[in-house]
């Protein structure tokens, strides 16, 4: 067996943790079974299933990715977690073995929850939909613990390149916690829909949903959800393993990332626009599918920008290291680039698409081609200058907040600029990628990425803890 797992096993499921546990479980079952009305037909199985449904999702969606989450938190605090880094461990054992071993006894309970519910689910609906059920259930459980405890280690790189000592509120951090407890209730809400009418607690097969188009394939509701849910748990494990071997002090390079960007966005793009049709615009032929999907990549690339600049830690000897081409350079790559460069390419594709539109569709008297490519190019602009506010920020005197000021500055710039030039007509262009006048968006935002990125630049060049650019 595998020694973490061992190891955790014997910390966190105890056989008198899981005995208390156990009796917890079978209280509840039997309080339902005496409450439940026997007498009408299916009732007493509507509630058991709905009941273990509730236990599911308290113990293996919310219990345990706050113990995913905490597994390396508590390590730290009990100062053995750099023991453990000098292991003959792999990564990959380590992953799985902290993961599954730390929330073995919430998957205990959840699953205990989750045989009912598929019992009683089977009964009203049949076996397939109710194996769909299961099969959705337990991936969407691996991907939010997966995911709690990728934070985790994000938290703990950050802390350590910032010169701060993580603890168990830092680690994962309260904004990732609170993110996936609502991302848990949220898709638990849409596989109800799915699943069921009315919800989970109505227990009644959706016979009439429609299908789901995935590049104009039709494909059934259920499946498509469960499949999507293995394939996202999937990728949060890569993710948590990635992670892992920068604790183990192993080399990662860009490839896994960007292919799961690369995925991430042909999920995306496949569901974009389901439902476009040739239409006739002023007199011309209309196909928008492509523009809407080269659209929809382009947002999933921006939100690795986004996720990227701030999960990566304030290294300036690995920046320093990428901008030596030296060998092995590779490795440095940060996060950030690979997801900008794929927005690029994203954003070239919007672009191609637009002048590729009839020019009836997209040429008029107040909005042309020239307007569409040159508000895309202000998009990018402005995303390079919210780059060079992030690292402004996260590289200065007090990396302990620089994250906060990073956030609070890009508020500021975009929601305080928009209302000051709100009244002023074209001026809305100088704080926002404003389509009526790209041109001006366009050179406000180089102007503004130009003087934040020398600041910036200035302060990555200096000392670590200078205040000359303060």
């Amino acid at each position: 067996m595998n020694p973490e797992l061992q190891r955790n096993l014997w910390l966190e499921a105890s056989p008198r943790r899981a005995a208390w546990a156990a009796v917890a479980v079978a209280g509840v079952y039997a309080a339902v079974y005496l409450a439940a009305d026997g007498s009408e037909p299916g009732e007493l199985g509507r509630a058991l299933g709905a009941v273990g449904a509730f236990i599911f999702f308290a113990s293996a969606l919310v219990w345990g990715v706050r113990l995913a989450g905490q597994s390396v938190a508590s390590e730290i605090g009990e100062r053995t977690w750099d023991f453990q880094r000098l292991s003959a461990l792999d990564p990959w054992s380590m992953t799985w073995g902290k993961l599954f071993g730390a929330t073995a006894l919430a998957w205990a309970v959840g699953l205990a929850g989750l045989v009912v519910s598929v019992l009683a689910y089977a009964f009203l609906a049949g076996p397939g939909p109710a194996l769909l059920f299961a099969v959705a259930a337990v991936a969407l459980a691996v991907l939010l613990q997966a995911s709690g405890f990728a934070a985790a280690l994000i938290g703990v790189r950050k802390a350590r390149a910032e010169g701060r000592l993580n603890t168990l509120r830092s680690a994962a951090g309260g904004v990732f916690s609170i993110l996936f407890v609502l991302f848990a209730i949220a898709v638990a809400s849409a596989m109800s829909r799915f699943f069921f009418v009315g919800g989970v607690t109505d227990f009644t097969p959706l016979q009439d949903a429609q299908p789901v188009r995935f590049w104009r394939a039709s494909v059934d509701p259920n499946l498509f959800t469960t499949l999507s849910l293995v394939a996202f748990a999937g990728w949060a494990l890569v993710a948590a393993w990635r992670l892992m071997r920068l604790e183990l002090q192993k080399q990662n390079g860009p490839l896994y990332w960007t292919a799961f960007l690369l995925f991430a966005a042909f999920w995306t793009a496949g569901q974009a626009n389901p439902d476009f049709d040739v239409a006739r615009v002023n007199g011309a032929e209309l196909d928008p599918t492509a523009l809407a999907r080269w659209g929809a990549a382009a947002a999933v690339f921006l939100a690795g920008v986004y996720a990227a600049a701030f999960a990566e830690p304030a290294d300036r000897v690995r920046l320093r290291r990428f901008a030596n081409p030296a060998s092995g350079w590779t490795v440095q790559v940060p996060a950030v680039a690979p997801a900008l460069a794929l927005t690029v390419v994203a954003f070239l594709g919007v672009i191609v698409s637009v002048l590729g539109l009839p020019a009836a569709a997209v040429d008029d008297e107040d909005f042309g081609r020239l307007q569409i490519v040159l508000f895309a190019a202000a998009a990018l602009a402005f995303v390079l200058r919210d780059l060079a506010v992030i690292a402004f920020f996260r590289f200065g005197p007090r990396p302990k907040r620089g994250d906060f000021g990073a956030v609070l500055a890009l508020v500021l710039l975009y929601g305080l600029g928009a209302l000051i030039t709100s009244n002023l007509g074209d001026a809305v262009a100088l704080a926002l990628p404003s389509p009526e006048a790209p041109l001006i968006s366009l050179v406000s935002a180089l102007v503004q990425a130009a003087l934040i990125g020398a600041l910036a630049l200035r302060r990555l060049r200096g000392p670590e803890g200078s205040v000359t650019a303060a």
